[in-house]
């Protein structure tokens, strides 16, 4: 019973009073995976008013509540030029740089008519 207690007060600590998980909760659980692989050995930083943080020599990649946005340069002074990837409105398919995309299922519309 004690053991039960323990995990419900471990696992009711990560969230805060609105239902949100902490951020040391995310952050410990990304360490815990072992993922720096996939920022090539950067640093992995989550923090309440920033969002998650890759930051790599190749540039950053910032998830926040308003989307996910890349960079690969800044303006000198330490601030970096952001380009939007993803948001609530949609992609960003300037971004898309794949040498080769599978279409089998996207289909192409203009307006309500379907063109190839």
């Amino acid at each position: 019973m004690k053991k039960t207690g323990y995990v419900m007060q471990s696992a009711a600590a990560a969230f805060d009073a609105y239902g949100s998980i902490r951020p040391w909760a995310l952050e410990g659980t990304i360490y815990k995976a072992d993922l720096d692989y996939a920022f090539n050995n950067g640093k992995l930083t989550i923090d309440e008013k920033n969002g998650i943080w890759g930051v790599s020599e190749s540039g950053v990649v910032a998830i926040r509540g308003g989307g996910i946005f890349t960079s690969t340069e800044n303006d000198g002074k330490g601030n970096w030029k952001w380009n939007t990837g993803i948001t609530p409105e949609g992609i960003n398919a300037t971004l898309i740089t794949a040498g080769q995309l599978d279409t089998n299922r996207v289909m192409v519309y203009a307006g309500d008519k379907l063109r190839f």
